[in-house]
């Protein structure tokens, strides 16, 4: 399945305590994300573990650290109901490029195999 965003991904924020209680600032982004990623997978639920891989469009890759991508990428997958979790039970392997400053689609590519055999 290979998901595209036109949009940026912003990178996941380090939580914030307010009043006793933790929030990530992150959260609209997440809910955002999964609902374009949910709407995209048109009901696919992998049951098996899965190959990640995220390609970042040209402006996109001059923001943040790529693992704070991932993380958000993960968790708005998780919560599309794409797969049941972002542990490594379910997500064995994961990749992430940064597009070159000459490319011309903006995009970015969100790439879900099922992994074939897992170690």
């Amino acid at each position: 399945m290979i998901i595209k965003i036109d949009h940026n991904i912003e990178p996941m924020k380090r939580p914030r305590v307010s009043n006793g209680h933790a929030w990530s600032p992150s959260s609209k982004q997440i809910d955002s994300l999964a609902w374009e990623i949910k709407q995209q997978a048109d009901g696919v639920k992998f049951k098996k573990p899965v190959h990640i891989s995220v390609v970042l469009g040209k402006y996109q890759s001059k923001k943040g650290d790529l693992d704070n991508i991932l993380k958000t990428v993960f968790d708005a997958i998780v919560k599309a109901g794409v797969i049941k979790d972002d542990s490594q039970k379910y997500i064995v392997s994961s990749s992430i490029y940064s597009c070159c400053k000459w490319e011309h689609d903006t995009s970015t590519f969100i790439s879900i195999t099922e992994a074939s055999h897992v170690v």
